[in-house]
């Protein structure tokens, strides 16, 4: 996810992870470990609100992504996620990433994309 490497983050997918042994067990132990988490809303994925539940019970900051199909679709979260911060988005990736990043800048606490392959200094 470039919004993710442009601060130097690695992307944590908990459902691709998994080799062998207990899936649901990483699944929660993912949300423990991670900084925040960003889940993608669309669609009926119980898979995913359930994460999303472990995220929230670990007090970690989400970002919720909601595709918007077509133009005469509305997207609606679900109702417990209504008061939350939703990015809609539709085939404007470029968008996406920018509050994306600008997102992820706030939670982070970084000014800005590490450019050019410099970082700040912690001090």
């Amino acid at each position: 996810m470039p919004a993710l490497s442009a601060y130097g983050l690695l992307p944590l997918r908990t459902d691709r992870e998994v080799v062998a042994g207990k899936l649901v067990e990483t699944i929660r132990e993912g949300p423990r470990h991670c900084c925040f988490a960003i889940a993608g809303i669309t669609g009926d994925r119980p898979n995913v609100m359930y994460e999303l539940g472990m995220a929230h019970a670990h007090q970690k900051p989400v970002i919720l992504l909601q595709q918007v199909r077509t133009a005469m679709t509305n997207a609606v979260a679900p109702f417990d996620l209504r008061t939350e911060s939703v990015f809609s988005y539709s085939e404007d990736l470029v968008d996406l990433r920018r509050r994306l990043e600008a997102c992820i800048s706030v939670i982070s606490g970084r000014k800005g994309p590490i450019e050019d392959g410099f970082e700040e200094s912690s001090s």
